[in-house]
């Protein structure tokens, strides 16, 4: 059973570093400040109970002790815009509890602003939002504790030189931005989704925490058929995780997972998000797509996967995102659906661009490709092409497994270069 105590802290954490933000001026500060309060917390809840208000007890205590640091620092450093000291009365009383989602969003569109590219968007997200420490990005995203703490403070100096408001944009701004919030998060999924048995517990965490936050902007954004399609789809994959490596850390693909270790609890949640989005007649959108696609993935016998609807939805998934892999991915289910010739002619377009000479995905498909076609010798030469891009040890392994085989051909349906379409 799950420590009450943990839980609730768990759930307060983006309300109240969001809320100590907004009252004190400063991330970091307010990060500490919630620290404090938490630290606090654990050391008071389980004897004394639950407070009636978590969140607002939490934020009492934190803004405290925030105000306690401004006031033992302000002759060194300026106080931040609009502080005001409060009385002693006024730091007893509790904060609005109305304020604490907006106070949410402001922190969300803060990480998110235009001026931050997407890495420093999710680095920024993970570290206030999240409360990752630098290790833990630094190990979720693949890099070292010194190049986050490069990318922290790029991150903040660029707030500052754009000037950003601790505001919630409004009008055609707001639309534009929530669009970037939610590319965040379905980025910092990604992130999560792509990682291997080498960095499982930050694989999950990364993967649980968009997830989290998708369900924050759904109450966020009430009526934004773009934030409950995220998350459908993060749902809808997340499901089957669990699945993706044996118990030795090797690569399954999609075609080969035991669907009993999917999350069907999950998946049942998923289409139902994904069914209000349909008959709520939202207009079509990339998030959408991407979620029927999964739905058509999560179904407890793969042999009736209907491949020639993903292939179609892959072809108008491509309206909203152009990128290579959604080719790919139509090329590849067609090969699925029976049309491996095709298939082919797609993938050898793809693969007459230069700037694709080094995209990994693009040579797996075509040799599984190949292979299903008999041309032996030309499979051989993709799959190594895709062998020496592969960046994942499970993945690698399996591709030369696959090589392997090519002397004696298993009849079977191609599939893509990770599994999955």
């Amino acid at each position: 059973m799950a420590d009450p105590v943990a839980e609730t802290l768990r759930r307060a954490y983006p309300r109240l570093v969001a809320a100590l933000t907004r009252g004190l001026g400063d991330m970091e500060l307010a990060r500490d400040a919630a620290h404090e309060a938490m630290a606090r917390a654990v050391q008071r809840w389980p004897a004394y109970g639950l407070p009636a208000d978590p969140l607002a007890w939490l934020v009492t205590v934190g803004r405290n002790h925030g105000i306690d640091h401004l006031r033992r620092t302000r002759r060194e450093e300026p106080l931040p815009d609009g502080w005001v000291e409060l009385a002693a009365d006024d730091r007893e009383s509790e904060p609005d509890a109305e304020l604490f989602d907006d106070d949410l969003l402001r922190l969300l569109f803060t990480c998110c602003h235009p001026a931050l590219g997407e890495v420093l968007q999710i680095t920024l997200m993970l570290r206030v939002v999240l409360d990752f420490s630098t290790q833990e990005i630094a190990a979720a995203l693949l890099t070292s504790r010194e190049a986050i703490e490069r990318r922290l403070s790029r991150a903040k100096l660029q707030l500052r030189d754009s000037g950003a408001a601790w505001v919630t944009p409004a009008g055609e701004a707001l639309a534009q931005r929530e669009a970037t919030v939610l590319r965040a998060v379905y980025l910092l999924f990604n992130h999560g989704y792509s990682l291997r048995s080498d960095a499982e517990v930050h694989r999950q965490r990364l993967m649980d925490q968009a997830i989290h936050l998708a369900r924050v902007l759904v109450r966020l954004f009430v009526n934004s058929g773009l934030a409950r399609a995220l998350l459908a789809l993060l749902l809808l994959t997340a499901a089957r995780s669990d699945a993706r490596l044996d118990e030795r850390g090797g690569f399954v693909p999609l075609d080969e997972q035991d669907r009993r270790c999917w999350n069907w609890p999950m998946i049942r949640e998923g289409r139902a998000v994904l069914d209000a989005v349909i008959a709520a007649r939202h207009p079509p959108n990339g998030y959408l797509i991407q979620a029927a696609i999964a739905s058509l993935h999560d179904v407890q016998d793969g042999a009736q996967t209907d491949w020639l609807q993903i292939a179609e939805l892959y072809s108008r998934l491509a309206a909203f995102d152009a990128s290579p892999a959604v080719h790919i991915n139509e090329a590849v289910a067609r090969a699925h659906a029976g049309d491996a010739v095709r298939a082919l002619s797609m993938l050898d377009t793809a693969n007459s661009d230069s700037r694709l000479k080094d995209y990994q995905p693009l040579h797996a498909a075509r040799a599984h490709v190949l292979a299903r076609l008999g041309r032996t010798d030309d499979a051989a030469e993709a799959y190594a092409a895709a062998i020496a891009l592969c960046d994942t040890a499970p993945e690698r392994v399996w591709l030369a497994a696959r090589a392997a085989a090519l002397s004696n051909p298993v009849p079977g349906v191609p599939r893509s270069g990770t599994g999955e379409v």
